[in-house]
């Protein structure tokens, strides 16, 4: 038997020499166990000191993976099952926007470690043809502009002047 928060009675009965005897039986009802095996793909378990019905269980997800919060707390379940918990992989999107560029190519992902290619405006330099961003474990895309051409203030001109 595995009964969690009710007593359970057994009633014996015995019909030798047609008589009716009653014998009453406290079973012993141990909490369900869960085990320690529990696994969270990008994540890692922290058990307590007992895995038994109610007990708890801490996951911590791994870099760049989200657990809604830096740490989930999983229970041992009635029918002797840790609760759901998992450390998906964080997700930029593709809502990143950058002053003065022309056009943001994405990977074929928008998620941790991925980037996406950012090409400037005319008249806007990226000190480079193109600049890359990538997504963070924040779940951001890094720091990336496009800066306006800076033409030199040092332009002469013969014959005339500049202002």
């Amino acid at each position: 038997y595995t009964t969690v928060g009710a007593t359970q009675w057994t009633y014996c009965y015995s019909y030798s020499h047609q008589l009716f005897h009653h014998i009453w039986d406290l079973l012993s009802c141990p909490p369900v166990n869960c085990t320690r095996n529990l696994t969270v793909a990008q994540g890692s378990v922290t058990f307590g000191s007992a895995t038994t019905y109610t007990s708890t269980a801490t996951v911590t997800c791994n870099t760049g993976h989200t657990a809604n919060g830096a740490v989930q707390t999983t229970k041992c379940q009635e029918n002797a099952t840790w609760s759901s918990v998992s450390c998906p992989v964080v997700d930029c999107g593709s809502s990143l926007t950058v002053s003065g560029s022309a056009n943001i190519t994405f990977g074929s992902a928008t998620t941790f470690k991925s980037t996406a290619a950012v090409y400037c405006n005319t008249g806007y330099t990226a000190n480079g043809a193109i600049q890359m961003t990538t997504c963070q474990a924040n779940a951001t895309w890094s720091s990336t502009s496009c800066s306006g051409v800076d033409c030199a203030r040092n332009l002469t001109v013969k014959r005339g002047s500049v202002t």
